[in-house]
């Protein structure tokens, strides 16, 4: 049988090792208890800060007020805190960055309601109310730059922006206004305008990038009439001669071969293609030769009308002649 011998620890070695659990205990909690209060005081300077803007907007002492708005802010970033610094922003007449925060609270004060946080719903409506009234003071700039190349920028009211095809809107206070279009290459473009409130000013500039040359015409067509100098001076009367035959023959065809018609129906009727007698054969010559006469004038229309398209292509196509002076 063996005989365990147990060994008892001295009282100072179990207060020490009490000890050492004290100090591991309190250790661990340093972190949680560090956070927490760094947290907590972080909230309450955030809102010391918030109290006394509130109070320095009151008393109409709006830089401070901004300033002190806005270091509370920072901290927490608070709706009713951005509906405060909007406020101070119009009051002191920054009006379009007034309106831009109002629509940044707004959005955020909405975001919140909807994930439960209820208080910041009404927030969210004083912000878009307060925001539109002061929008409708204001008009808009809308810059448009057609094939705008790399690098080039648009610069408003000394406000320089990257010039891309999507149009640039700035809002801006009503008053006289420049907008310069600097391209990458060429000439700097600027045009002047005067905004009123709620109004929609318009600008467009062009690049001066050259346009990329036509391609080349398909084979087989003709070229492109010349442009300098003067067509041959001949071509005008040529062509009215020509189309003056045309109509001529053309009037000699449709007038005699009517008339050598009408004799042939006339024969036709009376004596049939083989019974004509003696006496017929006079008025069946005379027809006959005013269908010869017809079937000449057709021809002629038709070699006259040849002439004058051809007149027509030499004059726009033809040489040109040009006088130089010494």
């Amino acid at each position: 049988m063996r005989t365990v011998t147990v060994k008892r620890r001295s009282p100072a070695a179990l207060v020490v090792l009490a000890f050492a659990f004290a100090f591991a205990f309190a250790f661990a909690l340093v972190p949680a208890t560090a956070h927490a209060d760094t947290e907590e005081a972080t909230r309450d300077e955030a809102k010391r800060l918030f109290q006394q803007g509130s109070s320095e907007l009151l008393a109409k002492r709006y830089p401070e007020a901004l300033e002190d708005l806005r270091a509370s802010y920072k901290l927490v970033p608070s709706p009713n805190s951005g509906l405060l610094i909007a406020r101070c922003l119009r009051e002191l007449t920054r009006r379009v960055e007034a309106v831009e925060t109002y629509g940044t609270v707004a959005a955020e004060a909405r975001r919140r309601a909807a994930e439960g946080d209820a208080k910041y719903a009404q927030t969210a409506d004083v912000a878009a109310a307060e925001g539109g009234v002061l929008r409708a003071t204001l008009g808009l700039v809308r810059v448009h730059v057609s094939r705008p190349s790399p690098g080039s920028t648009v610069e408003v009211d000394g406000v320089s922006r990257p010039a891309t095809e999507s149009d640039i809107v700035v809002l801006r206070v009503p008053g006289e206004v420049t907008v310069r279009f600097k391209p990458a290459v060429g000439a700097e473009q600027s045009q002047r305008a005067t905004v009123a409130a709620g109004a929609d000013v318009k600008m467009e500039f062009s690049s001066s990038v050259p346009a990329p040359l036509p391609p080349p015409p398909p084979r087989g067509a003709l070229p492109a009439p010349e442009t300098n100098g003067s067509p041959p001076s001949w071509t005008i009367p040529a062509a009215i001669v020509s189309g003056g035959l045309a109509l001529a023959g053309t009037g000699v065809f449709i007038g005699f071969g009517l008339k050598s018609g009408s004799i042939y129906d006339e024969l036709n009727a009376r004596c049939g293609p083989t019974s004509c007698r003696a006496a017929d054969r006079a008025q069946a010559d005379v027809g006959k030769r005013d269908q010869t006469t017809a079937n000449v004038g057709l021809a002629v229309g038709i070699v006259s009308a040849a002439a004058t398209f051809a007149f027509l292509l030499v004059r726009a196509y033809g040489p040109r002649s040009t006088t130089s002076t010494r």
